[in-house]
């Protein structure tokens, strides 16, 4: 109903999307994902931000230009290593 009443907003299809992907509903998460190919429906890249020192940093997905981007990146591959060791 959501993407009768807004087609060309991402959002519907990329939950619903996200629905079938949980539920293990792989076919159905990958026609949705096409179907949102065919009529040129597009998802806003994702976005992050980090509070350091009361100074905000913004990320966007495939955005290295950040001045400390080998640091951060740097910590996060740490962090990452660090999680695969708890499992």
């Amino acid at each position: 109903m959501m993407m009768k009443m807004d087609p060309d907003d991402h959002a519907s299809y990329v939950l619903l999307s996200n629905i079938y992907s949980s539920a293990g509903k792989w076919e159905e998460a990958l026609e949705l994902r096409r179907k949102m190919s065919e009529i040129r429906v597009k998802k806003d890249p994702g976005n992050s931000w980090l509070i350091v020192r009361d100074q905000v940093h913004q990320f966007t997905v495939g955005d290295f230009s950040h001045p400390e981007v080998d640091k951060l990146l740097n910590e996060f591959n740490l962090l990452n290593q660090q999680l695969q060791t708890v499992d």
